[in-house]
């Protein structure tokens, strides 16, 4: 089921296409590629597309304005009626590549990757600041890096003006992309960030 939030839009990421959007070749098991969503706002959900390296670099883009992008590799299991999990490497990397949107929505979708991936230890949180945004008003942002990399370099994730029922609903819903058996608890995901600023690195 998908949880809608932040302007109707139902955070659920599609399962792979499997197939290059703009050639229609089939993707071999293994092969990178770079996955898209896009918005349908009058379903209220995000729409898939993937598009082969070649094709991407050539300028390939879907029909309607990107919400998120992120590389991915094609998975053995992807033909299979088995749910395909996002990678913890592919999740860090969707989180990266939506570094500069401003949209409340994609800020939402970002910020709730980041709980989650924070309660994973993937990521681990650092501090807690307060800036200005570009419409003049102050907005809370935490800076995260990434655990277990030689030289971990700390980016910024904006905290949307979300109510705890509200962050803990879609932590749950977006629990189901991640890799794992259990999906964590959304009242732990969403305390974890303060949490961990003083754990392990």
């Amino acid at each position: 089921m998908s949880m809608a939030i932040a302007g109707g839009l139902g955070y659920t990421i599609p399962r792979s296409t499997g197939c290059c959007a703009a050639t229609a070749r089939a993707f071999s098991a293994g092969e990178q590629h770079v996955s898209v969503l896009t918005e349908d706002t009058a379903a209220g959900k995000l729409v898939r597309f993937d598009y082969s390296t070649e094709a991407w670099s050539q300028g390939a883009r879907p029909p309607t304005r990107v919400f998120a992008h992120w590389r991915s590799v094609m998975s053995a299991d992807a033909a299979s009626d088995r749910p395909v999990l996002l990678s913890d490497e592919e999740l860090v990397d969707l989180v990266e590549q939506m570094a500069d949107v401003s949209e409340i929505r994609q800020q939402t979708f970002r910020y709730l990757l980041t709980l989650l991936l924070i309660r994973r230890r993937v990521l681990k949180h650092e501090s807690t600041r307060t800036g200005l945004a570009t419409d003049g008003q102050y907005q809370t942002i935490m800076m995260v890096r990434t655990r277990g990399t030689p030289t971990p370099a700390s980016f910024a994730v904006v905290e949307p003006k979300l109510g705890v029922d509200e962050v803990a609903a879609a932590v749950e819903q977006l629990g189901a992309i991640m890799p794992g058996a259990q999906t964590p608890s959304a009242n732990k995901a969403a305390s974890e960030r303060s949490n961990s600023a003083g754990g392990t690195p």
